[in-house]
């Protein structure tokens, strides 16, 4: 900004356009303060070890909390609404869907257990592949529309980080590979 406003009155000397930078300055608009921090507002940069380790320890389970919280939703009467729409579109037994979800529920501890839920393999069966397809599908909406109300109800001690990191999982559920 320094260097416009130098630049600026470099040419006002050599020019006509003295008057017009004196009345914009007399206005203020070249006076503004420009802030250099892009931080997200409300949101803390930790500065010391122990900020660093409390950070990591509000989120040191959320992919576990909110794979579980996806697999409960799937298995809930909220998620009966859209079972007419996943049996057409993906081509699956809801029954078998809900045992594949409910054995996969048990076994998720981590952000490696919900990549695994939502990325298709090579090896994977065609029943499977529609599966991880429909959980795909649903976890999109219940991170969309349910997720919310699921933190706010919840025992979670830092449910407002859990809302804040709502929207960067719904972009890893949408992509996969950044997961």
């Amino acid at each position: 900004m320094r260097l416009l406003k130098k630049k600026l009155k470099l040419v006002g000397k050599k020019s006509n356009l003295k008057p017009l930078l004196q009345d914009t300055e007399e206005r203020g608009t070249l006076h503004k303060k420009i802030s250099k921090s892009f931080r997200v507002p409300g949101s803390k940069n930790p500065s010391t070890p122990l900020e660093k380790k409390v950070m990591m320890l509000k989120l040191k389970n959320i992919y576990k909390n909110y794979g579980r919280a996806i697999c409960c939703f799937i298995l809930s009467q909220a998620a009966k609404n859209y079972r007419a729409e996943v049996e057409t579109n993906f081509n699956f037994n809801w029954d078998s869907f809900e045992s594949f979800i409910q054995e996969r529920k048990s076994k998720l501890a981590g952000i490696n257990e919900l990549r695994a839920l939502l990325i298709i393999d090579t090896r994977d069966g065609e029943a499977v592949k529609k599966y991880k397809q429909g959980f795909k599908w649903l976890a999109e909406i219940f991170m969309k529309y349910f997720s919310v109300n699921w933190a706010y109800h919840s025992k979670l001690e830092y449910k407002m980080e859990y809302i804040k990191c709502r929207h960067e999982l719904l972009r890893r559920i949408m992509n996969p590979s950044l997961l």
